[in-house]
């Protein structure tokens, strides 16, 4: 911090004494960069940043306008000797954010390392993006097993086909994913707990169907669509950002004709 004259206030423990968990908890209400900014406050909560529960990883911070490489490199240290810490410690953190443009082989191995360390650390709440919009990464299958998840999102990426075992995961976000007919069916079978679905711009499938949701509440679509879409069901919120028409036909069953 500064005074009217310029000069450095330096923050005093003493006068910011706040028990490690609140300082943490506030912590988790910022981004990534505003959390890391709080380090400067003090030593405590310089310390309470190093071990927060909520990690959030976002290589826009690292870039800037003249895509220099060792941005790139700047970042992956970054992320590396943070999940080497956490891994050193043996901490367990409670939700995983992470923001990266996944462009080569380097860069992909990067991603899928920090996704299955964070599902081993037992993180609850997940949400990943990945830039181009639906690229060509693969998630790994750690992540479809992790019976810690909650709450899960995810964008620009491809989801394959394979066991599906999230038996406590509540609300599924895909946006610009690449999704076949057979992972959303095993996503069904896999994760009977989902009361929130939301499937926004996606590709790969035609038909979902959510007749063994039995938990699910709410569905929500947001896709542009040439033809009508199909769906029925008195006992789930529907919401439909679509370009088409929505009849009411088979129950809990919606198709896709592009």
């Amino acid at each position: 911090m500064e005074n009217g004259k310029g000069k450095r206030v330096e923050a005093i423990d003493d006068q910011l004494q706040l028990p490690e968990s609140i300082i943490q908890h506030i912590q988790c209400f910022l981004t990534g960069k505003e959390a890391a900014s709080t380090a400067v406050l003090s030593k405590s909560w310089y310390n309470s940043w190093l071990t927060r529960p909520a990690l959030d990883f976002d290589e826009r911070n690292f870039q800037n306008q003249n895509s220099d490489p060792q941005n790139d490199d700047k970042f992956f240290n970054f992320v590396k000797r943070s999940m080497e810490r956490y891994h050193g410690l043996n901490l367990t953190i409670e939700s995983f954010k992470l923001w990266m443009n996944v462009r080569d082989v380097d860069s992909s191995s990067l991603a899928t390392e920090l996704i299955v360390k964070a599902v081993k650390m037992g993180a609850n709440g997940v949400n990943l993006e990945f830039s181009p919009p639906i690229s060509e990464y693969i998630l790994p299958k750690e992540l479809f097993e992790a019976e810690s998840l909650v709450g899960l999102s995810l964008a620009g990426c491809k989801i394959f086909s394979g066991e599906v075992m999230c038996l406590r995961l509540k609300s599924l976000h895909l946006s610009k994913v690449c999704v076949e007919d057979d992972m959303i069916r095993d996503i069904m079978l896999g994760c009977p707990m989902i009361e929130n679905f939301v499937l926004s711009d996606c590709e790969g499938f035609v038909k979902v169907n959510v007749s063994k949701m039995a938990k699910l509440k709410r569905l929500s679509v947001i896709r542009h669509v040439t033809n009508p879409v199909v769906f029925r069901s008195p006992l789930i919120e529907f919401e439909e950002h679509s370009v088409g028409t929505i009849m009411m036909v088979e129950p809990i069953c919606l198709n896709f004709v592009n």
